[in-house]
């Protein structure tokens, strides 16, 4: 009877001092893969357009503030009338929900023959486009205008390309997945350490990571911030965490220009 009273104490000791299951300071590295759930867009890549008016082709450069350049070639051809130039590309991308918008001016110069005649030209187009997830595309319109010169005959014209639907695929394989990963060395309940945000291109965002852990919420809160060229790069998180992963509460921030906004269950 000593022996179970004993055991049935001992028990009773383990059940009531047993804590239930928390999750931790967090320690390490970690990554969260975000797939379909949020997504990132780089447009980085090369493209070929066809309007009503030129052909192009030209390669954009995205910047971590989401503002891109690029440069391109162009070429229209109609009886009498040859035009082939270079151009410039200067614009931005912006989000707010799951819309992404791509803005943009092409500033474009060359020459040509009309009728036998040398000729100038200029043109300026604008594009304004949205990112169609489920196609892997650009939909969108442009418009502008065009001023051809014969410098011979000392005669000019000038014409508006009239506004008209664009299509444009994004480089290969940018279907907006990426994934965040954290490495945080702790003291006490104060974080430092780094991060860095791939992108399915295979693009990386560095970025410093700085936060602290509260016991009595059991939570993580996390801030991380590019720096030099990346400035444009921030995020807030608040995660629960063992030694195994990372568990994301809440995400807010901007990336490429674009606003993170994701909640856990959404």
């Amino acid at each position: 009877m000593r022996t179970l009273k004993k055991a049935s104490c001992l028990a009773a000791l383990l059940f009531v001092s047993t804590p239930a299951l928390r999750a931790d300071v967090a320690s390490g590295e970690y990554t969260v893969p975000f797939n379909n759930a949020l997504n990132l867009w780089d447009i980085s890549g090369t493209y070929r357009e066809n309007t009503d008016l030129f052909d192009m082709d030209y390669t954009l450069n995205m910047q971590p503030s989401g503002k891109f350049t690029g440069l391109g070639t162009s070429s229209y051809y109609e009886s009498g009338l040859s035009l082939n130039g270079d151009f410039t590309v200067n614009g931005g991308i912006t989000s707010a929900g799951t819309l992404v918008r791509v803005s943009f001016v092409l500033s474009m110069t060359g020459t040509g023959n009309y009728e036998g005649n040398e000729v100038i030209f200029s043109a300026k187009a604008s594009e304004v486009l949205e990112i169609d997830t489920a196609g892997q595309q650009m939909v969108g319109t442009t418009s502008g205008g065009v001023k051809v010169t014969i410098p011979e005959l000392k005669r000019s014209r000038s014409a508006k390309i009239p506004k008209s639907e664009v299509v444009t695929a994004l480089p290969p394989g940018m279907d907006g997945s990426w994934e965040l990963t954290v490495n945080l060395n702790t003291n006490a309940t104060k974080y430092a350490g780094t991060a860095n945000v791939e992108l399915v291109n295979g693009r990386d965002l560095p970025l410093v990571a700085t936060g602290s852990y509260t016991p009595k919420t059991d939570l993580s809160k996390i801030t991380l911030k590019g720096t030099d060229v990346n400035k444009g790069l921030a995020l807030t998180l608040n995660a629960s965490a063992s030694a195994a992963q990372m568990d994301i509460k809440k995400l807010t921030g901007k990336l490429l220009g674009q606003k993170v906004n994701f909640t856990e269950g959404q």
